[in-house]
């Protein structure tokens, strides 16, 4: 018996083994080109080993990224030493590369199980950027001379530089940096921001290729502030017990990627209108790792084909990420239906408690989409789950205020008579006042369903796809057709719920007349 137990065990593990090895690596990466990019040359160069791969591209920032690959839902990501040495471990900002490199080796291979692939060979240090023709106007070349102009200049960048201490808050500590106004926006923006006047100064990397593309200068950083950013992919350490061959795989990358190779693929992307994964395949095959590039050549610009080309050509990718969409919907208002429609009645038969509760319930929706979003991701992961979870808390409000207000609705006499006839409280619930509440209801669920519409979007930003994709990375690559290819489905999906639950609203209400 001892020896069958033994037996079954080993039969289980090699099992367990065999359904890891079967499994796609899922790869991830944030949102913006240069992630993109190398999320594509890695699952290119997978690919062309025989190792099936899962994309899970465009999640919003580090700490969806890292939360991901903690919870298993990636198994690596791009990531950049700086970053993790003081976004993630929230470490002093030093400027020795090697030191940082074993810092964060160490601390992360010790508390998370993760491991720091060898460096892919450039730095994506951050800077400052500016139009080279104010630079040239105003002597500018350091950020020691930008602090003279500051006060009257406007300050363009993400939100994680506006946040973390490698970013504004260091930076202004350092240089005594005061700028007259202050914009977070996102990262895909800023470039065109700052090439339009909207804003003075940009946060940049040293590696993009819009730099080029929008004539701008990098400001010198004189005091070496900025620690250094060397990108290399990070991984659960799991992974490679799993698939052995897949270390070896990822090694040929070490030190293939410099400034300047990295750079180029940017501008291919950001200023040529080729596909990050375009730029990845001809990276590979100019690189001897890849046969030869096994995406389609050169694109064209979405914006020189137009935008009824465009749907045309990526009609079948827009057909399967507005499914995607349609399905998030769905559940998320199916599932506020099923909380909401109960908790509305039953308020209603406590009048005590619903003026608190009906407050608690307006509360979470004003809790911001991208703040649930992160607090959801340790607990439940990326993916469909938590963007549901998140949607369903956005659509719960209207589907409880109305169910609550059509059932506070009904007559008394009308409660009384149904009673006086023998009725029971369930019956008369079912006969009478959900019937006659019915079309207060399907307006909150009307409301419900076109606030999910427009809030699925940011699903996208946490891997669980829909129409928020084309939108996101339309907006990092500065690309109005691939923005408009989610947003116009996103309307007309919007528009369509709308248009149905009024007609339906309309005929009960006929009825109810």
């Amino acid at each position: 018996m001892k020896r069958i137990a033994v037996l079954w065990l080993v039969a289980w593990l090699a099992a367990g083994e065999a359904r890891a090895a079967a499994r796609p690596v899922r790869i991830g990466c944030k949102h913006f080109t240069e992630q993109l990019v190398l999320g594509e040359i890695a699952a290119q160069l997978l690919e062309a080993s025989g190792i099936p791969v899962e994309r899970r591209f465009g999640l919003q920032g580090t700490l969806f990224c890292f939360e991901a690959l903690r919870a298993g839902d990636v198994d690596l990501y791009p990531e950049y030493t700086g970053t993790g040495l003081v976004a993630i471990l929230k470490d002093d900002v030093p400027s020795d590369a090697r030191l940082v490199a074993e810092r964060v080796r160490q601390e992360f291979l010790t508390r998370w199980n993760l491991v720091w692939l060898s460096p892919l060979g450039f730095n994506n240090t951050y800077a400052l950027g500016m139009r080279a023709d104010f630079v040239r106007d105003h002597g500018i070349r350091t950020i020691t001379d930008l602090v003279r102009d500051a006060p009257s200049l406007r300050l363009g960048c993400g939100t994680e530089f506006l946040a973390r201490s490698d970013g504004y808050p260091g930076l202004q500590a350092r240089y005594k940096l005061h700028f007259k106004d202050t914009r977070a926006m996102d990262p895909g923006l800023t470039y065109d921001a700052v090439a339009k006047g909207a804003v003075d100064v940009i946060d940049a990397y040293a590696t993009d290729g819009r730099i080029e593309k929008f004539k701008l200068v990098a400001l010198v950083d004189d005091q070496h502030f900025f620690p250094p950013y060397d990108a290399a992919f990070l991984a659960r350490r799991e992974l490679f017990a799993e698939r052995p061959g897949l270390a070896a795989v990822l090694g040929a990358l070490a030190y293939r990627i410099d400034d300047a190779t990295m750079r180029a693929m940017n501008y291919e992307v950001d200023a040529l209108g080729h596909t990050p994964a375009q730029a990845a395949a001809g990276f590979l095959a100019r690189s001897g790792l890849v046969g030869k590039a096994h995406v389609a050549g050169p694109a064209v610009a979405a914006a020189d084909r137009g935008v009824v080309s465009y749907f045309i050509e990526h009609r079948a990718d827009i057909a399967r990420q507005t499914w995607v969409h349609l399905q998030l919907t769905f559940a998320a208002v199916l599932l506020a239906g099923l909380v909401g429609v109960p908790l509305g009645v039953r308020l209603a038969r406590m009048p005590r408690v619903a003026g608190p509760a009906l407050a608690v319930v307006s509360a979470l929706q004003t809790l911001p989409s991208l703040a649930l979003l992160g607090f959801l991701i340790p607990l439940t992961g990326i993916g469909t789950q938590p963007a549901v979870l998140a949607l369903l808390v956005y659509a719960l409000l209207p589907i409880v205020r109305n169910t609550y207000t059509g059932v506070s609705q009904v007559p008394g006499e009308l409660r009384e008579a149904g009673l006086g006839m023998g009725m029971t409280p369930s019956q008369l619930l079912w006969l009478v006042e959900l019937p006659l509440a019915l079309p207060v209801i399907i307006a909150g669920a009307r409301t419900a369903t076109v606030i999910t519409v427009g809030t699925a979007t940011l699903a996208a930003l946490i891997g669980a796809g829909g129409l928020g994709e084309p939108i996101f990375r339309g907006i990092a690559l500065v690309d109005g057709p691939t923005i408009l290819s989610g947003a116009i489905p996103a309307t007309v999906l919007a528009l369509g719920f709308d248009w149905l639950l009024g007609a339906l609203q309309k005929k009960l209400l006929a009825r109810a007349i």
